[in-house]
């Protein structure tokens, strides 16, 4: 039951934000918006608080118990379809899925889907950064360069007599 409600929710929060994509190697940016809405539901009363349960991770900081399980369930759906390989993978976003998610968004109370568009921005822009950074890793791995010579040198060994 809770991984239905979660995957509702993630869907509706990638579709609000406009998101086009979403990093494969990082989870971060599904955590930390969900983080977010856990915090600020609990400050104006929306009752999406009661969804967000939260535990250490070392790979995310905080994480969001389910959300893993949630974004698996989007992808066994068609929501999200794996586009590139490697670093530069992604989740692409299925537009017709979006279109009804955001339909489901008009259904929401004026705090809720206020609450849900600012987290679906947010993750938009915290997925945009990941998909930067993990471009630009992919392309300064390949270009890393070694010298013959050491970028330090050593004083030379003494000979103990």
């Amino acid at each position: 039951m809770f991984e239905i409600r979660m995957q509702n929710l993630l869907r509706i929060i990638i579709a609000s934000g406009g998101t086009p994509a979403l990093p494969v190697r990082a989870d971060w940016p599904v955590h930390k918006a969900l983080v977010w809405i856990g915090t600020q539901s609990a400050r104006n009363g929306s009752g999406l608080d009661d969804l967000i349960s939260t535990f250490p991770d070392p790979t995310v900081g905080i994480a969001v118990v389910g959300a893993t399980e949630g974004l698996r369930a989007l992808v066994d759906q068609g929501y999200l379809a794996l586009h590139g390989n490697g670093y530069t993978a992604q989740w692409r976003v299925d537009e017709t899925a979006a279109a009804a998610a955001r339909r489901d968004l008009m259904r929401e109370d004026l705090v809720t889907a206020r609450l849900l568009i600012q987290a679906g921005q947010r993750l938009a822009t915290w997925a945009s950064t990941a998909l930067k950074n993990a471009d630009k890793a992919a392309g300064s791995w390949g270009s890393t360069v070694s010298g013959p010579t050491p970028t330090v040198r050593q004083p030379p060994v003494l000979a103990l007599l």
